[in-house]
C-alpha cells in the first residue's frame, strides 16, 4: 500500500506501565522549587479502573506491506519446526504458555524478515532504521493465527524499500531462511536475529521455533521452475 497512514503509540496500548497524570515532588522548578508539579509520567503500577492512561501518538504517511499467511497446508508449514510444533501440541502445557511461545514465533518471523530485507536491500541489517515491523489482528479475512504482519518504511512518505521487498518476496524469504539455518547458536545471536534495535525482545527470539518451518515454507510456496 502506498502512502498508508502509520500510527506509532508510546507506550503501546495495553502496556503495564502507561503514561499517567501524576503529582510529582521530585521535579525541580527554579520558579517554584518546593511546589509539586502535575506532569505525564510512566506509572510503576497498573492503572486503576477510574484513572485515565495517556499515549503519545506519532502519525505519518508511508509505504507498507501487509503480509498474511493463509491457514492452508502450505501456509501452516511455516509452523512445522519441531520445537514449535511440540509446544503447540503439548496438552499439558498451560494455555498462556502456549500463547507466549506462539507470540515468540511471530516476533522471530518479523525480525528474521527485517534482517533479510536489510541484507537484500544492502542497507544496515543490524541497525535497520529504514524499516519497521508491526502486527495486527485480522478477523475479516482468513490468515494464520488471525495475525497480519505489517512491514513499513520508517521514512515519512516512504523510501521505496517496502515496494522493492514486495516485488521480491521470494528472495527475501529465502534469505531469511538461510540466515536462520546457517547460524549455529542455541536460540538467537547477533549473527542471525539480535541487534541493538530489538534488544528489548532478545529473550523472546528463538530461531528454533522458525528455522525448519521457514525453509519448508519457501520450498512449498516458491517451487523452482
Amino acid at each position: 500500500m502506498h502512502t498508508a497512514r502509520m500510527r506509532q503509540f508510546s507506550p503501546k496500548p495495553g502496556s503495564r506501565n502507561p503514561l499517567m497524570l501524576e503529582k510529582r515532588n521530585d521535579i525541580r522548578d527554579a520558579a517554584a522549587p518546593h511546589t509539586s508539579q502535575t506532569c505525564l509520567a510512566l506509572s510503576v503500577t497498573p492503572p486503576r479502573s477510574a484513572t485515565q492512561p495517556y499515549h503519545l501518538l506519532h502519525e505519518f504517511p508511508t509505504d507498507i506491506i501487509r503480509l498474511r499467511v493463509l491457514p492452508s497446508a502450505e501456509g501452516r508449514s511455516i509452523q512445522s519446526s519441531p520445537a514449535l510444533a511440540k509446544s503447540l501440541q503439548d496438552g499439558a502445557l498451560a494455555a498462556h504458555r502456549r500463547l507466549w511461545i506462539q507470540q515468540n514465533f511471530w516476533l522471530t518471523l518479523g525480525e528474521a524478515l527485517l534482517m533479510a530485507s536489510g541484507r537484500f536491500l544492502d542497507i544496515d541489517e543490524m541497525g535497520n532504521a529504514e524499516l519497521g515491523i508491526s502486527f495486527r489482528n485480522e478477523t475479516a479475512d482468513p490468515c494464520l493465527d488471525n495475525r497480519e504482519l505489517i512491514l513499513f518504511d520508517t521514512a515519512p512518505g516512504g523510501a521505496g524499500y517496502s515496494r522493492e521487498i514486495a516485488d521480491n518476496l521470494q528472495e527475501v524469504f529465502s534469505v531469511a531462511a538461510k540466515i536462520l539455518s546457517q547460524c549455529e547458536c542455541g536460540d538467537s545471536c547477533y549473527r542471525c536475529l539480535r541487534s541493538y534495535r530489538n534488544q528489548w525482545i532478545h529473550s523472546r527470539l528463538d530461531r528454533q521455533l522458525l528455522s525448519e518451518g521457514l525453509t519448508g515454507f519457501v520450498k512449498l510456496n516458491w517451487r523452482e521452475q
